[in-house]
């Protein structure tokens, strides 16, 4: 998972242009980079956490498990799309909000 400091994705949140710009890194686990990025929306500014995730590096991590007697096995990617499909439904004050999802097939990025 690659990304330079001050990269500057661009989405649509409702239907309102925006653009986040990543500003630090703040961490990273097996899966993902955490970056501090600011999001320029209607002219104006929020700082959020983005998660960025490799799509190609999630697709070739597998793990086996067994379901009705059969093996099977799931990608990481899989597991990330149900989580973001989960926290896409979640909302209470406990919990870190879901804001929005960039799917960049170019970059290769899920943000």
């Amino acid at each position: 998972c690659s990304s330079d400091l001050m990269d500057v994705i661009l989405s649509e949140l409702n239907g309102v242009p925006c653009e986040y710009r990543l500003l630090e890194k703040l961490g990273e686990g097996g899966f993902s980079k955490v970056y501090k990025c600011e999001r320029l929306m209607n002219g104006k500014k929020g700082i959020f956490a983005a998660k960025v995730f490799s799509r190609s590096f999630l697709k070739m991590q597998k793990t086996w498990s067994r379901v009705n007697e059969k093996m099977v096995f799931s990608t990481a990617l899989e597991k990330v799309e149900r989580e973001i499909a989960l926290m896409k439904r979640l909302r209470h004050p406990n919990l870190v909000a879901l804001v929005d999802v960039i799917d960049d097939a170019e970059r290769d990025q899920i943000y």
